[in-house]
């Protein structure tokens, strides 16, 4: 009787999603995926797998991030067929580029502040920048510090929203490539 029970835990209960190995216990023998189970999907696991993934970076972020540019949807269609191995969680993908955003965003020129776009040779738009701005502080009864002021201010929200929009245009891109 303790031999049945002995063989009935050797039993494959269910196929690896990965690479259709036999599963025997938590992990595929042949690739390395957990099977996952109901405290898998819990948000402390989440939160665990974002820390793993950000920084200790074993699966490989710039190789994840160059799949997801070359193939978008390739991930989606892998988790939902079960193919996690390859992939790091997409909420921790979510999340390292949302820091990495954060981080990169007061460094672009989407952000920058009225002066350096007025600074004479600086850009090739800058005459025409100096003359706009006049115009506008003429019309608005403003000074240049007032006006600097408001200028810098908006910049900060438009480059955010530059930013996300710049997400579904690169996606098109990258789909009729």
């Amino acid at each position: 009787m303790a031999d049945e029970s002995v063989e009935l835990s050797k039993q494959p209960d269910s196929v690896c999603l990965n690479c259709d190995t036999p599963l025997v216990g938590k992990f595929c023998s042949t690739c390395g995926q957990k099977r996952i189970d109901a405290k898998d999907r819990t948000l402390l696991y989440f939160f665990k797998q974002f820390f793993e993934s950000a920084f200790f970076l074993e699966n490989s972020f710039i190789n994840n991030l160059w799949r997801l540019l070359i193939s978008p949807g390739l991930q989606a269609n892998d988790f939902v067929q079960g193919r996690r191995r390859r992939w790091m969680s997409p909420f921790s993908i979510f999340f390292l580029i949302n820091l990495i955003y954060f981080i990169v965003n007061p460094l672009t020129d989407f952000n920058l502040p009225l002066d350096n776009h007025l600074r004479y040779h600086a850009t090739t738009y800058s005459g025409m920048a100096i003359r706009m701005v006049e115009k506008r502080m003429e019309a608005r009864q403003v000074t240049f510090k007032e006006y600097a002021q408001k200028f810098d201010q908006e910049t900060i929200d438009y480059s955010k929203a530059l930013m996300v929009l710049n997400v579904p245009v690169l996606s098109l891109f990258f789909l009729m490539t």
